[in-house]
């Protein structure tokens, strides 16, 4: 039997090949991002007697993602903005800035690995520690000749965060140094519900009436609510 030589050389080839192809190791996907988003923070902090911290805060937050098939954990960095011109009982406008971090972990709902095509929902679990304070140098005028000044109010808390999440992310690319794999993108968008629920915090307030100083310090009471959304970049 003729057989050419160009099917014994195709034919070889193909023979050393797919035991090549097949021994090449799978290379994992990468699994860091960083993440960059904001949150809206509908606050329902009081103390023991007339103390109340009850308004409408955000942040802007920068985190470190570590996203596996089953799970995201996440450590946040977050940056109190406002409110502004928020009034207490008997103060000038107080505008609220301070700082907090955390850290969330996350597992999905409905499936056994996250990226999925339709999105991923779950549940979240976590732990923040904040310090906000609120001031105004300014003199506000009551009745009756009175006046109340130099006005700081500081709230910090630390408490736990269960919430939900749903995140609609792209596939994982491999680690490796392909130009294709190491170009900066967005990997996906995650929005978060939560809410914080103290297990240790403080209100302090403390300001000027008719020139006497007055202090009063109570512990914080109370939850927080959080709708957060963040945009995750694979760099």
């Amino acid at each position: 039997m003729w057989i050419s030589r160009g099917f014994l050389v195709t034919g070889l080839a193909g023979l050393l090949a797919s035991p090549l192809a097949a021994a090449e190791p799978e290379i994992d996907a990468r699994q860091n991002v960083w993440a960059i988003g904001f949150q809206l923070r509908p606050l329902q902090f009081r103390g023991d007697e007339n103390q109340q911290l009850k308004m409408n805060s955000s942040t802007i937050d920068v985190s470190r993602v570590w996203l596996k098939k089953t799970w995201w954990a996440s450590v946040d960095a977050s940056l109190v903005v406002g409110p502004w011109s928020q009034r207490r009982s008997v103060s000038p406008p107080l505008d609220f800035s301070g700082s907090g971090f955390g850290a969330r972990l996350a597992y999905p709902l409905f499936a056994d690995q996250l990226r999925q095509e339709s999105g991923d929902f779950g549940l979240t679990i976590g732990l923040e520690t904040f310090d906000m304070i609120g001031r105004s140098y300014r003199r506000q005028n009551l009745d009756n000749d009175s006046y109340s000044e130099g006005w700081t109010v500081r709230a910090r808390w630390t408490g736990i965060l269960p919430g939900v999440f749903y995140s609609s992310l792209k596939p994982g690319r491999p680690k490796g140094n392909r130009p294709e794999w190491l170009v900066t993108r967005v990997e996906g968008y995650t929005f978060v519900l939560s809410s914080a629920f103290p297990i240790d915090g403080q209100i302090k307030q403390k300001f000027t009436f008719n020139g006497l100083p007055l202090v009063t310090n109570e512990p914080l009471k109370g939850y927080a609510l959080q709708l957060a959304f963040s945009a995750w970049l694979g760099i």
